[in-house]
Parts: structure tokens; sequence; C-alpha cells
């Protein structure tokens, strides 16, 4: 377990804490039911970046709070659940041309820094 939560007062307060606490700063975007993998209808979070407590602190390689992202890109309109889904590479079984299919079934994730 990488001990990471969504609460960034958990995270800043982890000195008083037996041991560090990670931030995810993808918590709310699960919340809002938005995804980097879709299975059916139901959108999944599987790619994530954690934040230690120290990237929270000014001075030094600094997390930018609300920078995370879903990129949405190489993606396809899913007609059934009105959502953009990642336009996975697929198979040799896959009959859509190489110019129609994205780079995997996943989307990527990103957060910004902020560089000293």
């Amino acid at each position: 377990s990488l001990n990471a939560t969504g609460d960034l007062k958990t995270v800043l307060d982890w000195k008083s804490g037996n041991r560090p606490v990670f931030y995810n700063p993808f918590f709310d975007l699960a919340k809002a039911k938005l995804g980097t993998h879709y299975f059916g209808a139901t959108p999944y979070i599987f790619d994530q970046i954690v934040v230690s407590p120290s990237m929270l602190e000014p001075g030094g390689w600094e997390y930018r709070n609300k920078s995370a992202k879903i990129v949405e890109k190489l993606a396809y309109h899913h007609r059934a659940s009105n959502t953009l889904r990642p336009d996975r590479f697929g198979g040799a079984d896959d009959r859509r041309p190489l110019r129609n299919r994205g780079a995997s079934d996943h989307f990527p994730v990103t957060i910004e820094l902020k560089v000293p």
C-alpha cells in the first residue's frame, strides 16, 4: 500500500503521525466519476500519480494544486454512456484501420510541478 489519501490536511500533518502519508491528487477526479480506463459503463482511475509531503511545501519541487488531469486524447465518443473513451490500439483481430487506432486502452495522466 502506498498509504495515499485525497485529504491534503492529513498529508501536511504527517509529522504528527507515525509515518508519511502521500497525497493522491486524482482522488477528486475519481469521486467525480471520471476515469482513465473503462470496464463496461464503469470508469476507473487505474493510472495515478501520488505526491510526497515534501512536494507540497514551498522551496523545492512543488506540486501545483488542482493540476491533476486525465488527458483525453486519441479518444472516441461512446454513444451508450455519452463519454469519451480511450481509443485502444487493438489486436490482430481488430478490423479498424491502423490510422483509426489509439496507443492504449488507458488515458494518460499528468500533474504540474513548480521547479525552483
